[in-house]
């Protein structure tokens, strides 16, 4: 229409003017509509939200000003047999690189979950136009985005209501920036299995150190193949016991600092079997128990990834429910451990010396030096030198 006002395709402005003059168009008076072959755009089944594309990027909003009486919601759910109604004009997800929204134009969604799961191309989302407010589910949102690298606009969104975040990233192996996390609401989360699984690209994720997880029944698989990430913040989390938490970080192999806090439980993760294996006739381990240790960043506490996963078990007892918040890095090349039977007694390796130090420390006043291994159950004749790539 005169000042784009309006915009939507043919069979937009045919569902316009209905026989029975139900549609929006009956009651806007004498309208002038003009053909412009070099934009693509269209509505959807609510007459007051709407869609362009142009140049790779889709644009996706509601009019700024709706009369009483009438929403903001988009209804359309994607499917095999109901496509999104871009699809039809633009012919290929594969032509969608950025998907952006903006404050001003706020829509709500019924069901956003499907909309560009399997895009390809897609490499920047800008969510700040969602209303997500009414959705319990962002299951797979963002799963197959392989070229998925910047995601902004998501501090708004209200997930109060969410209960699934499954799957959400899996699959984006480009995914690098992520903003807004740290503002969310996540009470009524129950499930972030393979929320980042395979985003192998993802080098730091400390924003959702606040999220509420004490109702999370399901951490499976989260990070799981995350090959690159190295900064790692949970430090807020509460995590029930009775929680699946099965190859939570499985290969996160570059993972180097890792703050926790008393409600974090590794036990189960899959943090001390993060390693390749044999590559094409080399050892390349990194995380592996036996490749190095993690050092509290006072010193105070130093031990394998096998140490660190009991020290954060399931049983409230475990030294690690009792520090507060630490922060671990990861010394590759150091050889050092703590006995199973008593997290304060400790031992150290120098290869190239070939010196072995045994010692203890107190946590607490109240704790005992004491160790039960017998002289086959010692930790240090476990350790295998591995050549570090």
């Amino acid at each position: 229409t005169t000042g784009n006002a309006w915009f939507g395709s043919t069979s937009n402005i045919v569902a316009r003017y209905q026989n029975d003059h139900s549609g929006r168009g009956s009651g806007l008076g004498e309208q002038i509509y003009s053909w412009n072959a070099n934009v693509l755009s269209g509505r959807f089944e609510n007459d007051y939200t709407w869609w362009t594309f142009s140049g790779g990027r889709l644009a996706i909003g509601a009019e700024s000003t709706i009369p009483a009486g009438e929403t903001n919601v988009i209804a359309e759910v994607h499917t095999a047999q109901t496509p999104m109604p871009w699809l039809a004009a633009i012919g290929s997800t594969d032509r969608v690189t950025a998907v952006s929204s903006n404050s001003a134009n706020m829509f709500q969604a019924t069901d956003p979950t499907s909309w560009f799961a399997g895009y390809k191309s897609l490499a920047s989302f800008d969510g700040q136009g969602f209303d997500v407010s009414a959705n319990t589910t962002l299951a797979n949102m963002f799963s197959g985005c392989s070229a998925l690298s910047t995601v902004t606009g998501l501090g708004g969104w209200d997930v109060s209501g969410v209960t699934s975040l499954a799957g959400m990233f899996d699959g984006a192996s480009s995914l690098r920036t992520i903003s807004g996390l740290d503002q969310w609401t996540t009470s009524s989360l129950e499930t972030v299995a393979n929320m980042f699984r395979n985003a192998s690209s993802l080098t730091s994720l400390v924003d959702v150190a606040v999220w509420d997880v004490s109702g999370v029944t399901t951490f499976e698989g989260f990070l799981s193949g995350a090959t690159s990430l190295q900064t790692l913040d949970i430090s807020g989390w509460v995590m029930d016991a009775g929680s699946t938490r099965t190859n939570m970080f499985l290969n996160c192999r570059s993972l180097s600092l890792v703050t926790l806090g008393n409600g974090v439980i590794l036990e189960g993760t899959g943090l001390d079997n993060v390693n390749l294996g044999k590559v094409a006739g080399q050892n390349k381990y990194s995380r592996d128990p036996n490749a190095g240790s993690w050092l509290t960043t006072d010193e105070t506490w130093f031990g394998s990834s096998t140490n660190l996963n009991a020290r954060y078990g399931t049983s409230s007892a475990t030294n690690g429910h009792k520090v507060g918040e630490k922060t671990y890095r990861w010394v590759g090349g150091r050889y050092s451990g703590r006995f199973p039977s008593n997290d304060n007694a400790w031992w150290i390796y120098d290869y190239n010396s070939g010196l072995l130090t045994i010692g203890a420390g107190k946590t607490a006043d109240n704790e005992d030096l004491t160790v039960s291994e017998l002289s086959n159950e010692l930790p240090w004749t476990t350790v295998t030198v591995f050549n570090i790539v």
